[in-house]
């Protein structure tokens, strides 16, 4: 990193030659220090080096450039995101919708799909919990971009398509989708959402960071260690409604599209009104005489 090495070259000029003044980043800063302040450097300039390790692990997944902040580029980026992993590591049941809605109140409204739960001998309790994982994800994020989450105790009925969004991708992310053909009880795997539900959000909350962060589909293996690695995965590829993800959203259509549907609309009703009329003409049979 270019920051850190004005640090270093500070340190070892400062430790070398012990000279009484030296210069940090010369030509733009210009500031003089005295040779005891070599060791402050040193110690600056390792802790600097320690820094590029976390740092590119996070701008992978995240942003981290403070400085470049447009709107509502928060980490993390997307709602739901960071319980991917803890629910990708629970045990999940196939169930039917029948049997789980009448248990739901905040996500009650956004399932529209046979979900999957986490194994649990109560299905009730299940559901329950799943519900308020959900909430708390909702609540989490809003106050993360700076919304008041009392204002939307009904998300639902918002007219706010932002916060629908929001509501509808912590949902999807609690309440995955079961597999087709599967049996009420039999395991299943964690079915992520789809990338159009979060592509919608991104769309609808007008989100906007300044690096590569806003991505909806993305792997990342890191090691944070010697012995322990990290592996951080986004939505799936598909678009909603999907058998192969949860979420029952396709991506808006651009304003594009919907401006040639609407001149194609508009030439087809010209093409109507130029049509000449056919004349239908009535041939009256005329009796010959004996």
């Amino acid at each position: 990193k270019e920051p850190i090495t004005p640090l270093c070259a500070c340190a070892l000029r400062e430790i070398r030659h012990c000279s009484f003044s030296a210069w940090i980043n010369p030509g733009i800063f210009m500031v003089p220090m005295v040779a005891e302040h070599g060791i402050t450097c040193l110690r600056l300039c390792l802790l600097a080096l320690t820094l590029p390790t976390y740092v590119a692990w996070g701008e992978e997944i995240y942003t981290t450039n403070a400085i470049c902040l447009k709107r509502y580029c928060v980490n993390p980026i997307f709602p739901g995101l960071e319980d991917l992993g803890r629910m990708q590591a629970k045990q999940w049941a196939c169930s039917s919708l029948v049997k789980s809605a009448r248990f739901m109140h905040f996500c009650r409204n956004a399932i529209n799909y046979d979900p999957a739960l986490p194994i649990a001998p109560d299905i009730k309790k299940a559901v329950q919990k799943q519900d308020s994982e959900a909430m708390t994800m909702f609540v989490y994020h809003l106050s993360g971009i700076g919304r008041e989450a009392w204002e939307f105790n009904k998300p639902d009925k918002s007219n706010d398509d932002c916060i629908k969004t929001i509501w509808k991708m912590a949902c999807f992310t609690a309440f995955p989708r079961s597999q087709i053909g599967c049996q009420d009880g039999a395991p299943a795997p964690y079915t992520r959402p789809c990338k159009s539900c979060c592509q919608n959000y991104i769309r609808a909350c007008g989100v906007e960071c300044c690096d590569e962060s806003v991505r909806c589909v993305f792997e990342h293996n890191k090691m944070i260690s010697r012995t322990e690695t990290v592996f951080t995965a986004g939505y799936m590829p598909h678009d909603g409604p999907s058998s192969l993800c949860t979420g029952g959203a396709r991506t808006s259509a651009s304003p594009g599209a919907l401006s040639l549907l609407l001149l194609l609309f508009t030439m087809l009703c010209a093409c109507d009104a130029t049509v000449p009329t056919i004349q239908h003409i009535f041939w009256r049979q005329v009796a010959r005489p004996i």
